[in-house]
């Protein structure tokens, strides 16, 4: 009995011709190891193996899906393979959570109201990638969507690339990457004012040296840096180093976000110091807020004290 590829299992881009005839002496020599996965009557999941396995002539082993999402099954099952980039699986993603089955429950998750973080958990990538790749499909012209779902640039570059005027874009794909020009003077961050420097020294006194800001800056650049590698090694070919640097890369990616909910936890704490000094300020009727800093100082250490 013969079979046809199942629509989901087609949104994945297909194995090198190279990978394809490793896999095809594979089968030649030892068989099938893998069964394909049938569902609906159709390979939802191992095409390559029935589809080398019917080209020699060798029977291939199939399974029924059993009491699982097709969706969710079939993007579990190529996350972990080679021959697909980080992009190449956020796209096929986004197809597959817009695919409804005959019949099914049309109520189910969709695509389109997967936040970046819920895409990302699924992908298994960074929430910082998945942004990525919606901007690339927001802003940049089809032809740019074509290479990175083909596996021929990267996302930081095609990120790059979509913040250029339309009409440069699909020439600036075979050239090196488009360096973004850093914010004007009058867009950077504004001075702190009097009382939220008071307030970040009483933060320091209090909590300690560790400036979780500057440690997240620190670490948002080694996140470009591995980035920047993930994408030579794909661009290259070299999967071995691609998997090596994906890996780092996720690595950093998680310190980043502990990082920034400890920015967070800091940013809260600020607001609840500046709150209790105006309160003191007014209940002392002055407006040096310096009078009041070792009080105020006093207070949270006491707080810090109880709650120990």
């Amino acid at each position: 009995m013969t079979y046809k590829q199942h629509p989901l299992s087609a949104l994945f881009p297909a194995m090198s011709a190279e990978d394809f005839q490793e896999l095809k002496d594979s089968i030649e020599n030892i068989g099938v190891q893998n069964p394909a996965t049938l569902h609906d009557g159709m390979v939802l999941d191992g095409w390559h193996r029935y589809t080398a396995a019917t080209q020699l002539g060798i029977d291939c082993p199939t399974v029924e899906l059993q009491d699982v999402d097709p969706r969710d099954f079939v993007l579990a099952q190529n996350k972990a393979r080679r021959h697909c980039t980080t992009a190449q699986l956020i796209a096929a993603a986004s197809e597959i959570y817009l695919w409804r089955p005959h019949g099914g429950d049309q109520s189910a998750l969709s695509a389109d109201c997967l936040s970046s973080k819920q895409m990302a958990e699924k992908v298994g990538t960074s929430v910082r990638t998945v942004e990525q790749f919606r901007k690339v499909e927001r802003d940049a012209v089809p032809e740019v969507q074509a290479a990175v779902k083909r596996g021929d640039i990267g996302l930081p570059k095609a990120e790059a690339i979509a913040k250029l005027p339309a009409d440069q874009q699909v020439n600036a794909i075979n050239k090196p990457t488009p360096k973004v020009c850093k914010k004007k003077a009058s867009q950077q961050a504004l001075p702190q004012t009097a009382d939220q420097t008071e307030a970040h020294r009483l933060l320091e006194e209090t909590f300690g040296d560790d400036d979780p800001v500057k440690l997240w800056e620190e670490c948002e650049a080694e996140c470009a840096k591995l980035r920047l590698l993930v994408e030579a090694a794909e661009e290259d070919d070299q999967k071995a180093a691609t998997i090596k640097w994906k890996r780092l890369a996720d690595v950093a990616q998680r310190r980043q976000n502990e990082l920034m909910e400890t920015v967070n936890q800091r940013e809260r704490e600020l607001k609840r110091l500046m709150n209790i000094l105006r309160g003191v300020c007014e209940a002392m009727d002055t407006e040096d807020q310096t009078k009041v800093v070792a009080l105020v100082k006093a207070m949270v250490q006491a707080n810090n004290a109880t709650a120990a």
